[in-house]
């Protein structure tokens, strides 16, 4: 997992915390299509965190809890 979120197509540019309970990962795609957010989302799964939201450059997704 960690192989595959430092080889993906694209550059971390901040990991912050948005409130007390709310963090956000803004990335930078080099290319499109970069290959997907698939492997971000295992890294931040592994901690126990839930991911609300998403754009992946298609759009922004909302995802149903």
């Amino acid at each position: 997992m960690f192989d595959a979120f430092q080889n993906g197509e694209y550059q971390l540019i901040a990991c912050r915390m948005v409130s007390a309970n709310r963090a956000k990962i803004e990335f930078e795609p080099f290319s499109y299509p970069y290959g997907g957010t698939g492997a971000i989302q295992a890294l931040v799964e592994s901690f126990d965190f839930v991911i609300l939201a998403e754009d992946d450059g298609t759009g922004y997704t909302k995802f149903n809890l």
